[in-house]
């Protein structure tokens, strides 16, 4: 059956029940719920005034709010640009979303798989959160670039090379080869076989803390723009490496110790006191040890302790203690040669009107029987006459043995002739006495006989009469 209703508008105060076609040319409206259906040049659906959904030639539109349970094998066809933020349970087949590497697009995918070492939250609301976690399988990482912070809850280990603008948090350690850090990083252990950069380092492992810093053999602690100055232990040797390097106090006010390539230098409160350079030692102040030892010949202004009265040279005659003394004058009738090796001779020129020289002199000999040991020498001319008046001793075992003598020199015409006479001794001879000629001197010696050996003192008094 057909209904028409031609003219003014129909109105049904019931519900309308039709079985077969309906054909309206007007609108239907149903005015307690505010709602129509316009089928004039288009079909037109309204709730509660609002348009939702319209028909024409041109497709659909209108609003899409509360559309569930939308066939998927009905939507074919282009879609226009449409706001998806609200849309739920939305996979893409083999595209959809477009995966990037640091800014370079990787491609589009419909399902990204987060590997090892990343944590991937909840889905809420249409997101989720990726966090890396810890090192992957490897263990190691070649380089990381961190721009907005890293948090690794593992050990981790980069063979390559860490930037970080804004710090890492690192709870179970950290090794690379090379670190440059501008932001905070926090690690329970740092190891890096390159260099570590960083505005300012500070925590328990450094040093002054509990734990310090290691080194390994022949890895250096390098200061400078230019390599300047380089601490480090070769593994049996520790080397401080430098041009110029000074040693202060904590205020650094004050040297303790300068060195440079060419010498060192140690100071007392600022002020200079010893100095080694290729010279050899300079000392500023006083040198106060138990003993000195070596050759003195070139020291000036030496005086004994006690200064120049009562201290300093020890003077005796013949053998008996007279004082000391920081400067001996000797007078008339005595001759006092040149310093040599810090010894001087002193000779008796004589007196009076008799011409000739007086000389004495005491010294010590090794005696071995047989072997000469000279006691003198003296140059000489022709027609040299000259009187020795003798005096030697012997101490061994706890017993002194002594002899006493003259001998007489003469040099004439290249012949040399001698003379001992008067002589005396306590048990046995000790010594043959006699002269001989090596080459312009005259030599007085002492032979030792049979038996007797050991240190030997001797005192002599010369009287030259020609």
């Amino acid at each position: 059956m057909t209904m028409e209703i031609v003219g003014n508008d129909a109105q049904f105060n019931k519900k309308i029940t039709v079985l077969e076609d309906l054909e309206i040319f007007g609108n239907i409206k149903n005015k307690t719920k505010d709602t129509s259906f316009d089928f004039s040049d288009e079909i037109l659906f309204k709730i509660q005034g609002l348009e939702k959904l319209k028909i024409t030639d041109n497709g659909i539109t209108g609003s899409a709010q509360g559309l569930i349970n939308l066939p998927a094998g009905e939507l074919v066809g282009q879609l226009p640009a449409i706001d998806g933020s609200l849309l739920t349970n939305i996979v893409a087949a083999g595209s959809g979303v477009i995966v990037k590497d640091s800014g370079s697009t990787v491609g589009t995918a419909g399902t990204i798989d987060f590997g090892e070492g990343i944590d991937v939250s909840t889905l809420s609301a249409g997101i989720v959160t990726v966090t890396t976690s810890q090192s992957p399988a490897s263990g190691s990482f070649v380089d990381l670039t961190v721009s907005k912070g890293l948090t690794v809850g593992a050990a981790s280990t980069f063979s390559g090379q860490i930037n970080s603008n804004k710090g890492l948090d690192l709870v179970g350690g950290l090794s690379s080869d090379n670190l440059k850090l501008t932001g905070v990083t926090t690690c329970t252990n740092i190891f890096s076989s390159g260099i570590i950069t960083a505005s300012s380092f500070s925590g328990s492992g450094l040093p002054g803390g509990a734990n310090g810093i290691n080194f390994n053999d022949n890895v250096k602690t390098i200061y400078g723009a230019d390599d300047d100055f380089e601490i480090y232990y070769s593994g049996s040797t520790s080397t401080i490496a430098g041009d110029s390097i000074d040693i202060t106090n904590k205020a650094a006010t004050a040297r303790v110790a300068s060195f440079t390539s060419g010498s060192a230098t140690l100071f007392d409160s600022g002020v200079e006191k010893l100095s080694v350079n290729a010279s050899g030692v300079v000392v500023s102040g006083v040198v106060t040890a138990t003993t000195f030892v070596g050759d003195g010949s070139g020291l000036t202004n030496i005086v004994g302790t006690g200064g120049a009265v009562g201290g300093g040279i020890t003077v005796k005659d013949s053998g008996s203690t007279v004082g000391t003394a920081g400067i001996i004058d000797f007078s008339t009738n005595l001759s006092v040669s040149a310093i040599s090796a810090g010894i001087v001779t002193v000779t008796a020129s004589g007196g009076g009107g008799g011409g000739g020289s007086l000389a004495t002199s005491t010294g010590t000999f090794s005696a071995t029987p047989g072997v000469e040991s000279d006691l003198d020498t003296f140059s000489k001319s022709n027609r040299n006459v000259a009187e020795y008046s003798i005096f030697v001793n012997v101490s061994a075992g706890g017993s002194s043995r002594f002899q006493a003598q003259k001998a007489l020199i003469s040099f004439n015409d290249d012949l040399l002739f001698y003379n001992e006479y008067a002589i005396m001794n306590s048990i046995d001879l000790l010594v043959a006495v006699g002269a001989t000629i090596d080459g312009s001197n005259i030599k007085l010696q002492a032979t030792p006989q049979s038996g007797v050996t050991g240190v030997t003192t001797f005192k002599w008094t010369r009287q030259t009469l020609m």
